[in-house]
């Protein structure tokens, strides 16, 4: 093969893999046209209006504020579904655009894997483990209220560290940080790692550089359109730039959210963490006597079960500024989900750790740098294993526990 001809092939390798994501995600996953608030508020938006009728919406999760209901989640989601619902109304399968998202997230993940400089075959090994073997494949299938908005974040997340790996376009890379906290909003703390890439991940605090300012003020350029859209949208729903509605869901007889349960000391709590630590590293399978023997349940499995793969982390060079940097923002991403109130339920493994996602397997791809060894091979092969079974016994054989 001619030098041409391998770097041909080498650039077609991102778009196939995004084509057969693609495929899968659409195919796989369940229809969530009835229960996405995300096509109604579109329609609703592309009619002038920000509110949702609570009589005709009712499974839909609905924060009440002053007599009017409306959809208590950031506004980019929404955003994503707006041109195909500007064209084909509220009447295609929303897995298409969760199955969109993640393909594209699949394309990027290839790009980010060689630009970390692996070899091709380490590469291609960690973007497919991403795609059909992390909890990104759970999201991807599955879509709806709170995985589509999940795999869109991941897929901008993304997006943003190639190009600050690069140096490249500095206020792009703030615009689509900002639109992807505007899906899931702990992706915030990604924001050191996104910084430090721009300013030379600088190992010690002192006086910064001009570039280092200027890069700096160059994302937050950036991140300011999106952040003011943002603000703007909450005090037009709520009255208050920071008010995102989630302590306002009521149900359609007046019952509050906060009433569940699991929020007895509010949506987000310190007090939560040793049920989050339980929900994302030790909750297990159910156990039954008869074939398969082990059932996924809706309230999740851990990661342990799930990304085995993960577990290289405790490999990271933690003197690599790259890699402490990457884990300074995910672990504080993690901390954040591990302080909600409620684990993810309706899920396969644990649907939280999508946020984190793209910097952990970003450190995985520095660690995998120096060799991709067995171990690590048979790791990610166990989790794609996991999640092709979880997904099949879900919704080919409904071998689901509560």
């Amino acid at each position: 093969m001619t030098r041409s001809a391998a770097v041909l092939s080498g650039a077609l390798i991102g778009p196939l893999l995004a084509v057969i994501a693609f495929a899968v995600y659409w195919s796989v996953g369940p229809d969530q046209t009835s229960t996405d608030p995300y096509l109604p508020l579109a329609d609703a938006w592309l009619r002038g209006r920000a509110d949702l009728d609570g009589s005709v919406y009712t499974w839909i999760e609905l924060a009440l504020y002053h007599g009017q209901w409306f959809v208590p989640f950031p506004p980019t989601a929404t955003v994503a579904v707006l041109p195909f619902v500007a064209v084909f109304g509220q009447t295609f399968d929303t897995d298409l655009t969760s199955a969109v998202a993640g393909a594209i997230g699949v394309w990027l993940m290839w790009g980010l894997t060689l630009d970390l400089g692996l070899s091709r075959r380490s590469a291609l090994f960690l973007t497919i483990t991403w795609a059909f073997g992390s909890e990104f494949f759970w999201a991807s299938v599955v879509g709806g209220t709170h995985l589509f908005a999940e795999t869109l974040a991941a897929t901008l997340v993304l997006a943003v560290l190639r190009l600050a790996l690069a140096r490249r376009a500095p206020i792009l890379a703030g615009l689509l940080l900002g639109a992807a906290i505007g899906a899931r909003l702990p992706v915030v703390f990604a924001l050191p790692l996104v910084v430090g890439l721009y300013t030379g991940l600088p190992t010690r605090v002192g006086r910064p550089s001009p570039e280092q300012v200027a890069g700096t003020a160059a994302i937050g350029l950036g991140l300011l359109g999106p952040a003011l859209g943002i603000a703007a949208y909450n005090v037009l729903r709520f009255g208050s730039p920071l008010e995102f509605g989630y302590g306002l869901i009521t149900s359609r007889d007046g019952e509050s959210v906060l009433s569940e349960p699991w929020y007895t000391h509010g949506i987000i709590s310190p007090l939560y963490i040793p049920r989050g630590l339980f929900a994302m590293l030790g909750r297990q399978w159910d156990f039954v006597d008869e074939f398969p023997w082990l059932h996924p349940t809706w309230a999740g499995q851990a990661v342990t079960f799930t990304m085995p793969i993960l577990g290289w982390l405790i490999r990271a060079p933690l003197r690599d500024p790259l890699v402490a940097y990457a884990l300074g923002s995910g672990g504080l991403i993690v901390l954040v989900e591990l302080m909600h109130g409620e684990t993810g339920y309706a899920q396969f493994g644990y649907r939280f750790i999508v946020d984190a996602l793209p910097l952990l397997w970003l450190v995985l791809a520095v660690i995998f740098r120096r060799r991709l060894g067995r171990g690590a091979i048979a790791a990610g092969l166990l989790g794609i294993a996991a999640f092709c079974y979880g997904v099949t016994a879900i919704y080919g054989f409904n071998f689901v526990g509560p």
